[in-house]
């Protein structure tokens, strides 16, 4: 290895590194996500059928077919 060597081995292993780390970021960011999604599909989950049960509008059956239909995977 020289000085004018443009691409040294610790440079390159220093970019592996940052790619695998980011690819890791990455995951566990979709990984929140996906658990964010959920919880505030529990959360109208509830909220829906609390509103329905007080206003007597839905059935429960008719409540989880919509909220079915409407959850994120």
């Amino acid at each position: 290895m020289t000085d004018a060597d443009p691409d040294p081995l610790w440079a390159r292993l220093v970019v592996a590194l940052l790619n695998v780390l980011s690819g890791r970021a990455f995951d566990a960011g979709r990984e929140y996500e996906r658990k964010l999604w959920e919880i505030k599909a529990k959360a109208a989950e509830k909220t829906v059928e609390q509103a329905a049960r007080e206003t007597g509008a839905l059935s429960e059956a008719e409540i989880k077919e919509d909220l079915n239909r409407w959850r994120i995977p």
